[in-house]
């Protein structure tokens, strides 16, 4: 019979234990011996795991259906020409498109932003400091950031579509069009936030 005294683990047959065990336990600490303990008496959730299983894949599902980029939010602009810029969604392609076959989303931002008015300034140059240059751009979902607010401007989809980038005259006319919508929503002193320049 081996006994360990500093741990008053005692053996009574050594053909059962291999050597390494052996010393393995007799270096143990009484902390070892009682995480080995605690490890052995802890809730083990493998029974459970058909349940777990079955709640991650209810989660998957309710998380799939949510669009993030659904029309309307407000996105951020991470990368490119137009990067710190705030866009709002106009369409989304959460599946991509033959030509694009990632998720991507059809945008309408400001490029530049209105400046500041004061009281003192005239009714002339209170214009002139209020206009707005956007922009259309289609991004990538990977190049947005989506933001839990929403602007709903009325975009007209009609003229603001996929189509009117690829020419120049529809393209200006959709500039316009969306320049109009902005500056009106501007005026009206709604979504101020919106209207800010991105300070970073």
């Amino acid at each position: 019979m081996v006994s360990c005294i500093r741990n008053r683990i005692y053996f009574r047959n050594l053909n059962n234990l291999s050597i390494h065990t052996f010393i393995q336990t007799l270096f143990e600490t009484k902390r070892d011996i009682r995480k080995r303990e605690l490890k052995k008496s802890s809730f083990q959730p493998v029974v459970f795991k058909h349940l777990l299983w079955r709640a991650a894949a209810k989660m998957s599902r309710e998380v799939r259906n949510v669009r993030l980029m659904r029309p309307g939010i407000a996105v951020l602009i991470l990368s490119g020409r137009y990067a710190g810029r705030k866009a709002i969604v106009v369409k989304s392609y959460d599946d991509g498109s033959n030509d694009k076959p990632y998720g991507h989303a059809l945008v309408v931002g400001i490029d530049r932003y209105p400046r500041r008015i004061l009281r003192k300034m005239g009714k002339k140059r209170i214009d002139n400091r209020s206009k707005i240059k956007p922009f259309i751009k289609l991004v990538n979902y990977n190049h947005l950031m989506p933001t839990r607010h929403s602007v709903n401007i009325p975009f007209n989809t009609t003229v603001i579509n996929k189509n009117c980038l690829a020419d120049k005259p529809k393209k200006r006319v959709a500039l316009l069009d969306a320049k109009l919508k902005l500056q009106q929503r501007y005026r009206s002193n709604e979504n101020p936030w919106f209207f800010r320049k991105l300070r970073f």
